[in-house]
């Protein structure tokens, strides 16, 4: 075998993961089912690792759940703690008990994509220590190539305030967190209803680029409700704060629409360096025939359909067509490998 061949054996084995993160309620646990599912129709080996203790009922299918380690009703319960406090204790705990995540993550194989589902308190990615050192253990440690995505609900966008508060909270996991980053603006289906005026095309390059603050200045330039005129010297400072840093832009994504899962899985492969994606991907789009996409998360977003619900095909209907497929050419088969037809061409 050439050279070329043995150096992308190499960079296989290398075990890459996600940190996913994000605000309560931003569609994390959706999303990692989402790409359980996606990863599953391209051929990439995946471990989703439920982090969240609160997190008892995911819908994803957990290889290793921290709830196994420690429970947050039961460190409530037992030390009289809240449910944030609870949360911080858990995470201190699992901080501390490492080798018990580690000794769970040897089995997957260092081909397997990990998927790490953590909580979505803010203190966790602002001013708590244990996920970032976390974080640390699991790249300079375990050798793991990872990316931070973050995830926010395009709700959001309703309000430019909300807005320049997940900006910032963005920024600061960013700063905080210390690894490569991919921000995405989720519930792309419902974007037109949260933002109901204009052109959807124009509207989104306002919110997923780098000009985002020119957008929150401008729609609260006149402003006369109380709230923003007595804040609007510490939304001006805000704003100056993010563009300095300059850092924050977002991805977009409809977790049901199988070209929108396949673009943000090509952008956070490009930022982790994963070195499989090209040969995945072109065996994705062969088999469910998707065209090259591009890159402007506006023209992403009309190119995709992300603003109706109903359009493409989802990642759903895919399984059940593969699994269809599968199920014909097995009842149909009579070879020895006949139970072992995966439903795949390539």
């Amino acid at each position: 075998r050439g050279s070329g061949a043995e150096g992308r054996d190499r960079a296989r084995a290398m075990p890459f993961c996600q940190l996913v993160c994000g605000p309560p309620g931003s569609g994390k646990s959706t999303y990692c089912r989402g790409l359980q599912q996606f990863f599953a129709l391209c051929g990439r080996p995946c471990a989703v690792v439920n982090l969240d203790p609160g997190n008892e009922d995911a819908p994803y299918e957990a290889q290793i759940d921290v709830g196994d380690l420690v429970s947050l009703p039961v460190v409530m319960e037992e030390l009289g703690l809240g449910p944030n406090g609870g949360l911080l204790y858990c995470m201190e705990t699992l901080e501390k008990n490492l080798e018990w995540l580690k000794e769970r993550l040897a089995p997957l194989g260092e081909s397997t994509y990990v998927l790490f589902d953590f909580p979505g308190q803010a203190e966790l990615f602002s001013c708590h220590g244990s996920v970032q050192r976390i974080a640390r253990t699991v790249v300079n440690d375990w050798g793991f190539r990872a990316a931070a995505v973050h995830l926010v609900d395009s709700h959001v966008c309703a309000d430019p305030h909300k807005y320049l508060s997940a900006v910032v909270l963005s920024l600061t996991a960013m700063l905080h967190l210390e690894l490569p980053h991919v921000n995405v603006l989720t519930k792309m289906d419902l974007f037109t209803k949260h933002v109901p005026d204009g052109d959807p095309e124009a509207t989104v390059a306002e919110y997923t680029g780098p000009s985002g603050m020119d957008f929150v200045r401008g729609a609260l330039a006149g402003a006369d409700d109380p709230f923003s005129r007595s804040h609007a010297r510490l939304t001006d400072a805000l704003c100056e704060v993010v563009e300095d840093f300059s850092l924050v832009s977002f991805a977009t994504l409809h977790v049901e629409n199988a070209k929108s899962v396949k673009r943000l899985v090509r952008t956070i492969d490009k930022c982790n360096g994963y070195a499989m994606a090209g040969i995945e991907l072109e065996r994705f789009d062969q088999i469910h025939g998707l065209s090259a996409q591009t890159d402007d998360p506006a023209e992403a977003a009309l190119e995709d359909g992300l603003f109706d619900a109903n359009a493409g095909e989802s990642i759903d209907e895919m399984a059940r067509a593969i699994a269809a497929r599968a199920g014909g050419r097995t009842r149909g088969a009579s070879g020895p490998d006949s139970d072992h037809d995966d439903g795949y061409d390539g």
